[in-house]
């Protein structure tokens, strides 16, 4: 009796201990992914001439949909989303 609370109690912290891994895991792909648009927002807004700030405003954005802005230093905004590659852009009023 007690070598099967043993093992079951080692399969709950082995199950554990997996899903805490997958966690930490996925959230390095994500993070990786976010440091990726992240530079190729950066690569098309660099034209436009010095960026200031470049944000993600994460309450609007979704996995397929990452919504963002762009302050340059002459204080010209401009908003902007980023799907599969493609970025969609508009200056602030």
């Amino acid at each position: 009796m007690k070598k099967k609370n043993v093992a079951l109690l080692s399969g709950l912290l082995g199950l554990g201990g997996l899903f805490v891994t997958g966690v930490v895991v996925k959230k390095q792909l994500d993070e990786k992914r976010r440091q990726r648009i992240l530079a190729e927002v950066r690569r098309f807004f660099d034209t436009f001439g010095t960026i200031a700030v470049l944000y993600i405003n994460d309450f609007e954005s979704t996995l397929d949909c990452v919504k963002g802005g762009v302050v340059f230093d002459d204080d010209v905004t401009f908003y902007f989303e980023y799907r599969q590659g493609e970025i969609d852009y508009r200056e602030a009023e």
